[in-house]
């Protein structure tokens, strides 16, 4: 996100806000890799990573990309905007198995997990970010993403399919403080 901001915005960030987002990458990587240097060194990425990575830097991009293109219009009005235009393409692209979905037939989980990622993981995240992009670097609106992995694995111990360990604490202590110390410089 910085490296877009700079190359978009020729915005110039502080040694400081550098260094908590280095930080906070270090922890998200450690948890990602689970505290394992020689997964690191052999590059040990799934296929859920590499996804994840380019999501990342897909909306670090827009992220970038939102106080360029943004002509004085609300951050309602450009999420709405947003979300139409992905509407329109996920239908271009999905729109014979979006039409061949027997839509009456999905369970209550599968239902409530499509309301849940369309009101918050997309519209309100969209929102946030728009209101958000205005005001603060791009560098700065897209580090909640470090906690992501932090998250995915703390669910994972919450359904069982996992337990504690040393690495997630580690981790998650370096991505907790690099986002204090992100929300107390004023950069």
């Amino acid at each position: 996100a910085g490296i877009f901001d700079f190359l978009l915005s020729r915005r110039k960030l502080s040694f400081a806000t550098w260094a908590s987002v280095t930080f906070g990458g270090l922890g998200a990587l450690w948890i990602i890799f689970e505290g394992n240097s020689s997964y690191l060194i052999e590059m040990r990425i799934g296929y859920g990573e590499v996804l994840f990575f380019f999501g990342c830097a897909g909306h670090a991009f827009y992220a970038a990309l939102i106080p360029r293109l943004n002509r004085g219009e609300t951050p309602l009005a450009q999420s709405f905007g947003t979300l139409l235009a992905a509407t329109l393409i996920l239908t271009v692209v999905g729109g014979w198995d979006i039409f061949a979905t027997v839509w009456f037939s999905l369970t209550f989980g599968i239902w409530l997990t499509i309301i849940y990622l369309a009101i918050f993981a997309t519209a309100a995240s969209f929102f946030l970010i728009q209101f958000a992009a205005t005001r603060l670097s791009s560098l700065k609106v897209m580090a909640y993403t470090y906690a992501v992995p932090f998250w995915v694995t703390a669910m994972e111990i919450i359904l069982g399919h996992s337990f504690i360990d040393t690495y997630l604490l580690v981790g998650g202590s370096m991505i907790f403080m690099s986002l204090i110390l992100l929300l107390f410089n004023r950069d």
